[in-house]
C-alpha cells in the first residue's frame, strides 16, 4: 500500500511527512451507530505537524440521515486541527477545510496568536499519538450511508529522521 492509498505515515528521506487517507461511505456502514473514529496517522515523538485538512470528493448522503460532520484532532484534543465541518449533501457540506483548530488558530494554551504566523503541533519529547477523524452522523446511524468520499491529508516532519 502507497502513503497515497491510506497507509499510516510515509517518510521521507529529508523526514517529511506526508500521508492521504481515503474514507469512502462503505467504510462507515457497518457502524450501527451515529458515529465512528477511524486513525488515519500515528505522529511519532519529536515530530511537528504543519497541515490537517480534508477534501471532499463525493457528498455523504444516504436513507434517514440529514447531517454527516468531520472533525480531525489528536489523543488530546479530537478538534485540534480541524473544527467539525460539515461532509453531508443535506447540511451545505464544505468541500474541503485545512488548519481550522486550536493547534493552528491560535487558542490552543500556549500557541502563537500573530496573524499570518505559520503554525504547527509539536511533539517534541512526547509519546505518539493518534491522528484522529470523527464522523458523527444526524438522522440515522452511519449505516444509512449510500454514498461520499472524503481524502484527509497529513503533512508534517519527523526531526528524528534528519541525521
Amino acid at each position: 500500500m502507497s502513503a497515497f492509498a491510506n497507509s499510516p505515515v510515509e517518510y521521507l528521506s529529508n523526514g517529511a511527512i506526508n500521508t492521504l487517507y481515503t474514507v469512502s461511505y462503505a467504510d462507515l456502514t457497518g457502524t450501527a451507530s451515529t458515529s465512528k473514529t477511524v486513525t488515519i496517522a500515528t505522529i511519532p515523538t519529536d515530530a511537528a505537524v504543519e497541515l490537517v485538512g480534508y477534501y471532499l470528493v463525493q457528498n455523504f448522503d444516504g436513507g434517514a440521515t440529514s447531517a454527516l460532520t468531520v472533525k480531525i484532532g489528536d489523543d488530546d484534543d479530537d478538534d485540534g486541527y480541524v473544527v467539525a465541518a460539515s461532509v453531508h449533501a443535506d447540511n451545505s457540506p464544505l468541500s474541503s477545510k485545512l488548519n481550522t483548530g486550536a493547534y493552528f488558530t491560535g487558542t490552543d494554551s500556549g500557541t502563537e496568536t500573530t496573524a499570518n504566523v505559520i503554525k504547527s503541533k509539536n511533539y517534541d519529547n512526547a509519546s505518539t499519538k493518534s491522528l484522529n477523524v470523527v464522523f458523527t452522523a444526524t438522522g440515522a446511524n452511519l449505516t444509512a450511508l449510500t454514498q461520499g468520499k472524503v481524502v484527509f491529508v497529513v503533512r508534517g516532519i519527523d526531526l528524528t529522521k534528519i541525521a
